[in-house]
């Protein structure tokens, strides 16, 4: 009787053992599956953001690609329209200046220059502004001035001057190619965007593109204020 008291308390103390192991290996399996679980919910949370920033980033690129597709479709373009011989522009005290806007939206705010080269900068610079809008495939003669409004040669719009260059022939084609003087429109298109188209007039009478700048931080006059110049803005024409 003894002996089976003690078999029946061993097999009593060997049950609690097992279960308390059961027990423990339960515990263990419910905390990683607990752990697995966690690490899986935090990773469909990455990835449901990184979807949605995704998504919201292609939105946004749709957007401003939508935007510039309909600024490009409203887009002015301004280029000058006859021949000009600059000995004749110099003995004038206004010149009509005649332009068109060949682009696909309306111009503001157009503001134009002439300049000669930097050696010449002394002599007769012709500036004007037209007040009303250009719609576009419309033409304009806008009235000129012969007024030294610029103080010195460094005005620049994204790196390009308003000055002729100095001496710079185009290529090996004579002297007749070398540019003369340098025309500046600046204008705004019907989003408030500032634009630029510049040219070069050669000696021969005829104009060649420069650039055509979008998105420039000044127009013609604003530049001047920005710029060393003692008398701040350029003045506007009487």
């Amino acid at each position: 009787f003894v002996l089976y008291s003690e078999v029946q308390e061993s097999y009593v103390v060997a049950t609690n053992i097992a279960l308390v192991w059961a027990t423990l290996m339960l515990a263990l399996a419910t905390y990683t599956l607990a752990l697995v679980a966690h690490a899986q919910m935090q990773e469909a949370r990455n990835e449901s953001k990184l979807a949605r920033a995704q998504s919201e980033k292609a939105i946004q690129a749709g957007r401003e690609q939508n935007d510039e597709s309909i600024k490009a479709s409203h887009r002015p373009l301004l280029v000058p329209m006859n021949s000009l011989a600059s000995d004749n522009l110099f003995r004038q005290d206004t010149y009509a200046f005649p332009f068109a806007n060949v682009g696909t939206g309306v111009a503001t705010n157009i503001q134009i220059a002439i300049l000669p080269k930097a050696e010449n900068f002394s002599e007769e610079q012709y500036h004007g502004f037209v007040d009303l809008p250009l719609a576009s495939g419309r033409d304009r003669t806008v009235n000129l001035y012969n007024n030294n409004i610029l103080h010195n040669d460094g005005y620049e719009i994204n790196g390009i001057s308003l000055v002729a260059p100095r001496d710079t022939p185009i290529g090996t084609r004579g002297l007749e190619y070398e540019p003369d003087l340098r025309l500046t429109f600046t204008f705004e298109d019907v989003f408030g965007v500032k634009h630029a188209c510049i040219y070069n007039l050669l000696k021969n009478g005829s104009w060649v593109s420069v650039g055509m700048e979008k998105g420039i931080p000044y127009s013609i006059d604003e530049l001047a204020s920005h710029t060393t110049n003692p008398e701040g803005a350029w003045p506007c024409p009487p």
